[in-house]
């Protein structure tokens, strides 16, 4: 389809307009923001209006606020309290995700609930928290003032020697090898007990990062003379160094490749991707190369990564 022919038609507002939309905008709790879909404008054009009346290039009587906008800029407060509080609300869950967890804490019992609001009642109000987790105020009252049963006083003395058992193993003991542990020490517990006391404490093993030898790697690094580089860079285009690294783009994480003079620390080319692969590499490889031309006998090193085999 063709462009239309013709003039461009423009909606100029009216200068009453204009500052009946800054003195809308200037209301206690407003923002520019929710003022400008509500009047069917561009918040950035609301914003040069609120410009030119500070600096005094535009001046007369704003109108009398008619009840509708009100309703309408009341309405989009209500709003905007309402996503706070859903806000609010998602961080009090995020919070229920513990030390190292994807995953929100399943709370087995109120007693969990109720020592989980007690743990985050400074930074949230309480009876939202209770209204989140399906329990009443009156029951964290009288769970928080009830007398510390003989099994609650055991799990304290248990959850003691549970810490000390995992801080000793740095980190790497699970609920089964404390569980052995504990037993080989005389002490007479369940696993599935150890199990619930270190999930409330937030003691999670760290996994040990598994090794995989590649075919052929070791010898094609020993193939190639280990070289001083900062004795071999006397001027430009002799030695490049490329690496890889992670920035978030557009709220997505892309993989970065670049290529650098050595001598000059000069950015020489680039590439921005979704995968760490040889394809990212040779691609700013190849765009350093372009850019540079650069005579036979250049060094380029690079960190051991896979992608830039």
């Amino acid at each position: 389809m063709g462009r239309p022919i013709g003039p461009k038609k423009v909606h100029r507002y009216s200068v009453e307009f204009k500052l009946t939309a800054v003195k809308l905008s200037g209301m206690p709790g407003v923002q520019v923001q929710t003022v400008a879909p509500a009047l069917d404008i561009h918040p950035f054009m609301l914003s040069r209006w609120r410009k030119d009346v500070r600096d005094g290039v535009l001046r007369g009587r704003a109108r009398r606020v008619e009840v509708g906008p009100r309703r309408e800029i009341k309405r989009l407060q209500a709003l905007e309290r309402e996503h706070a509080m859903l806000k609010e609300e998602n961080e009090l869950l995020k919070n229920g995700h513990g030390p190292g967890r994807s995953t929100p804490v399943l709370f087995r019992t109120k007693t969990e609930i109720f020592a989980f609001i007690d743990r985050q009642r400074g930074g949230f109000p309480l009876k939202r928290m209770c209204a989140l987790h399906g329990v009443t105020r009156v029951g964290y009252y009288a769970w928080r003032h009830r007398d510390e049963s003989a099994r609650r006083e055991q799990d304290r003395g248990l959850l003691s020697r549970i810490r000390t058992l995992f801080e000793t193993s740095r980190g790497t003991y699970g609920s089964p090898r404390i569980h052995q542990a504990l037993r080989a020490a005389g002490t007479r517990v369940s696993q599935r007990r150890v199990e619930r006391l270190m999930r409330e404490a937030g003691l999670r093993a760290r996994a040990v990062k598994l090794y995989r030898r590649i075919p052929g790697l070791h010898g094609f690094f020993t193939s190639i003379p280990n070289r001083q580089l900062d004795r071999l860079a006397t001027g430009p285009d002799q030695v490049w160094v490329g690496d890889i690294t992670y920035v978030k783009v557009g709220g997505a994480w892309r993989y970065l490749a670049v290529v650098m003079d050595r001598y000059s620390r000069r950015i020489l080319g680039w590439s921005l991707g979704p995968n760490k692969d040889a394809r990212l590499t040779l691609a700013a490889l190849n765009h350093a190369v372009a850019h540079r031309h650069p005579r036979p006998g250049v060094i380029l090193h690079s960190d051991r990564a896979v992608a830039l085999r």
